[in-house]
């Protein structure tokens, strides 16, 4: 049965009135995560850069936190306290429009490492690609950690 998009349920729309909804080739998915891949290894790189050019110490890239309650988050830039307290440490994640971000359960998933990772004493920011990129995340973390070092005198 074809149904308006905006009514489509389950497998109802894949059809050819819905192609969106059809599944994707093998060969344009590798294309598509590998193109995904490169991009995320140039934010990242941008990024650095960004931390090198303030003398910022370079971060701890993937670091899985939380894991005494058996969760694999991670974040996708830490800079750990050697002393947990009375901060775990500083943490930047990179948000997009894509991928996990724009479903509901993804976005509250997020919502969830978040709270958690503030109960367990992280400073996280979240950042768009643009301000990855600009130099915003950057002066960021440069803020926390000057507000840190006041605060530990």
């Amino acid at each position: 049965m074809n149904y308006p998009k905006h009514l489509c349920r389950g497998n109802d729309c894949r059809s050819a009135r819905h192609p969106g909804n059809a599944p994707e080739p093998p060969a344009a998915k590798a294309i598509r995560l590998a193109t995904a891949k490169a991009n995320a290894e140039k934010l990242k790189l941008a990024f650095l850069g960004t931390l090198r050019v303030r003398n910022i110490p370079q971060p701890v890239g993937e670091w899985k936190f939380a894991l005494h309650l058996d969760r694999r988050w991670r974040f996708d830039f830490a800079w750990p306290s050697p002393d947990p307290r009375p901060w775990a440490g500083i943490a930047v994640e990179q948000e997009g429009l894509h991928g996990r971000h724009q479903f509901t359960k993804g976005f509250i998933e997020d919502m969830e490492k978040y709270r958690t990772a503030a109960l367990l004493g992280w400073t996280v920011g979240r950042f768009t690609t643009r301000e990855m990129t600009s130099g915003v995340a950057a002066e960021w973390v440069e803020q926390v950690i000057a507000a840190r070092s006041r605060w530990q005198r």
